[in-house]
Parts: structure tokens; C-alpha cells; sequence
């Protein structure tokens, strides 16, 4: 599994369009702070803030915000595939957790790992993204998850 790029609260200007019509190698994993309207599984759908998915590799890809746009995104290598569905996370499915703050959280350490130029650095980011792995198949299982 390797991180490609990442960053937690990041911000875009108003109307941020993202449009991949052949998406991308890897996987993308966003999270919506804002609302937003996205592309999924064929059809745009309007998201309320909170929204989060992981995009299959070469899934196509567009979502819009009208307003500022606050997120946390990365793009994961595809081999974490069978990692994601041992944990029951599936692709192209948009998600609304019980309680999303865990994930801004690791999203801040990984991203403070991954420009630390250390002999330690990728070991630890690779722990914490699996500590978010694990905290986001418990809260999609939580019986007052959304979807």
C-alpha cells in the first residue's frame, strides 16, 4: 500500500469542479465537509456535508461545490483493494458516519508524517492509515450510520 498524495482540510475556491471521465489508476478516498454534488455509480447526487467515499480505480470521477470547498482527500495505490473489502468498506458508495472527526484527525498525522523526512516516516504513516482503515469499517457497522 502506498500513499500517492493526501492532504487533510484542504481547501478549494468556490466552484471547484473535478471532472476525470476515466478516473484515475488508484483509489480515491474523499471526504466532504461541505455540500457537494457528485458522481456515483452513473448518476450526480447531491451530498450534505460529511459525505465520504472511496472511487474504484477507473471509476469516473466528477464532483462540484458551489461554495468553498473544504475536504480531506487521498489517493491510495490499488492494491489496498483487498484490505478495504476483508473490512466490508466498498468503492463508489457514498457513506455519512455517526461520528466523522476521527478521520480529519489521522488525515492531520498522516500528512505530517508523509513530509517528515525521516527513516520512520512511512512506517508510521502506513500505521495510522490502517488505524483509519480500522475506525471506518467500526463506524459504517455502527447500527445509526447513514447511507
Amino acid at each position: 500500500m502506498q500513499i500517492i498524495s493526501m492532504h487533510a482540510l484542504y481547501r478549494e475556491q468556490p466552484v471547484f469542479t473535478i471532472d476525470r471521465p476515466n478516473g484515475r489508476d488508484d483509489i480515491t478516498f474523499l471526504h466532504f465537509l461541505c455540500e457537494m454534488d457528485i458522481l456515483i455509480n452513473g448518476k450526480k447526487i447531491h451530498t450534505n456535508p460529511g459525505a465520504v467515499l472511496f472511487y474504484a480505480p477507473k471509476t469516473p470521477q466528477w464532483f462540484c461545490g458551489k461554495r468553498p470547498v473544504v475536504h480531506n482527500w487521498m489517493h491510495i495505490s490499488s492494491d489496498v483493494l483487498p484490505r478495504l473489502a476483508a473490512l466490508g468498506i466498498e468503492c463508489d458508495r457514498v457513506y455519512y458516519l455517526p461520528d466523522d472527526s476521527f478521520i480529519t484527525d489521522i488525515f492531520q498525522k498522516i500528512e505530517t508524517e508523509i513530509y517528515v523526512l525521516d527513516e520512520e516516516n512511512s512506517e508510521i504513516a502506513a500505521h495510522y492509515f490502517e488505524i483509519f482503515l480500522l475506525q471506518f469499517s467500526r463506524a459504517i457497522k455502527s447500527p445509526s450510520r447513514l447511507h
